[in-house]
């Protein structure tokens, strides 16, 4: 039964939906990353999957566009063996004029045990959960500007990780506040957790001020608000949720509030950095600390000016291989203006090849009901990375499907062969649906 102060908690004080991190008692948050931790070892094994879910079906109901936030849910749920359905709430039901609540209503028929739920309306999971069958369980992977309670959980665990006590940290929050689930979260998150010290940073557009009443400490100085501080949480800004103009420009906001290395001295030395993603490199932050961050988790960059870079990545590559580390490729020459790939280069699959380590391809197929191809998906000519980010995240009624292949044995393989094959798979399943796709 669910309470009407407290409705992620039954009677017992026991969690039965994820709705929002505000609210939760200590106890439940430390618990949740106690557990989470246990799982950690999950990801080192042969067979990545525990059998906790075996027989619960998990229904993504994404109400509104998040390729990556999907990918992590199903990913989640299928290391815990619970059977996944992927549902495009926004171009199926929704879109012939189904209500909310009868979708629900329809989807608990079909008995499922929980609903990732992802809504543009803040709110949305609360009423979900409100009128979901009594088995059926709702986790909010994010709504509106309210809240993305896992979001927090994970930066959280992150932070508890690096820097074990949260009772003597400094931790700011930067950029775009006011627009930010994320922070929203991570604020009533820290707050719970006992963090003396939690500033809010940026501009007086987009910092809201009642943050004060919640005990934290607003900034409109970059370098006042990451002065000493533990942890810096950067965040983007917010476009497509912005009304009128709340900046100047990006450039300015990046002069002023964008996180380079002469500010990041700023902070203590030991400081760690976080960003929910997506990164906009030049507006939140510069892309010589943000390459920092990526070389720290063990991203691998190619110079492409130098023609040998590609063999010192190859050693690399097959040396992370070797030690039993996953690598993942992003072949971005393949990119064409329409459905037939470009050559898959052979050289990076040398590593793999090397260390007989399988190669396993995944494929992002964009589709769009305007057109025949989703142009807004494609990154070539001269655009940037952030140009083509930019494109995708602002396209409506884009549509993405990611499809995984069969892994592929390389002992003994022939390069050139064995890259061949992989495009003639690839192309294939580009080419299995008549979706448009990249």
């Amino acid at each position: 039964m669910l309470s009407r102060r407290h409705p992620q908690l039954n009677s017992h004080g026991e969690l039965i939906h994820l709705l929002s991190i505000e609210g939760l008692p200590k106890a439940v948050l430390t618990h949740i990353l106690d557990t989470a931790g246990t799982f950690l070892s999950v990801n080192d094994r042969e067979v990545k999957k525990v059998p906790l879910l075996r027989g619960k079906s998990v229904f993504n109901l994404f109400f509104e566009n998040s390729t990556r936030t999907r990918t992590t849910f199903e990913i989640a749920a299928k290391r815990l063996s619970a059977d996944v359905i992927n549902l495009d709430i926004a171009k199926s039901s929704a879109s012939k004029g189904e209500s909310l609540l009868d979708t629900i209503a329809n989807l608990s028929a079909m008995h499922a045990d929980m609903f990732v739920v992802r809504h543009s309306e803040s709110g949305a999971p609360y009423l979900i959960a409100q009128h979901c069958a009594p088995h059926v369980h709702v986790v909010n992977a994010g709504d509106g500007r309210h809240a993305h309670p896992t979001q927090g959980l994970l930066d959280m665990y992150t932070i508890r990780h690096f820097k074990k006590d949260f009772s003597r940290l400094s931790v700011a929050i930067v950029g775009d506040i006011v627009h930010s689930r994320v922070a929203r979260s991570d604020i009533h998150a820290l707050t719970t957790l006992g963090v003396p010290d939690i500033r809010a940073v940026g501009p007086k557009t987009l910092v809201p001020g009642d943050l004060r009443e919640m005990g934290v400490r607003v900034c409109h100085d970059m370098r006042e608000g990451i002065k000493d501080a533990d942890v810096i949480i950067m965040l983007r800004l917010q476009n497509e949720r912005m009304s009128g103009a709340m900046l100047p420009s990006a450039g300015e906001f990046f002069k002023t509030y964008g996180l380079t290395d002469d500010k990041l001295a700023l902070a203590k030395p030991d400081a760690i950095v976080m960003h929910p993603g997506p990164i906009n490199r030049g507006v939140e932050i510069a892309s010589a600390v943000a390459d920092g961050l990526a070389r720290s988790i063990g991203t691998l960059f190619i110079e492409r000016e130098r023609k040998r870079d590609a063999m010192r990545v190859v050693h690399q590559v097959a040396e992370a291989l070797q030690h039993g580390g996953a690598v993942a490729v992003f072949p971005e020459g393949t990119t064409g203006p329409g459905p037939q790939m470009l050559p898959l280069h052979a050289n990076l699959l040398q590593a793999a090849i090397s260390v007989e380590a399988p190669i396993q391809a995944a494929v992002l197929r964009f589709f769009s009901p305007r057109e025949r191809f989703a142009t807004e998906a494609q990154f070539i000519g001269d655009t940037t990375l952030l140009q083509s980010v930019w494109r995708v995240l602002s396209a409506k009624d884009l549509g993405v499907e990611v499809v995984l292949l069969p892994p592929q044995a390389t002992a003994h393989a022939d390069r050139r062969a064995l890259a061949k094959h992989l495009q003639e798979q690839m192309q294939a399943s580009l080419s299995s649906t008549g979706a448009d796709h990249k």
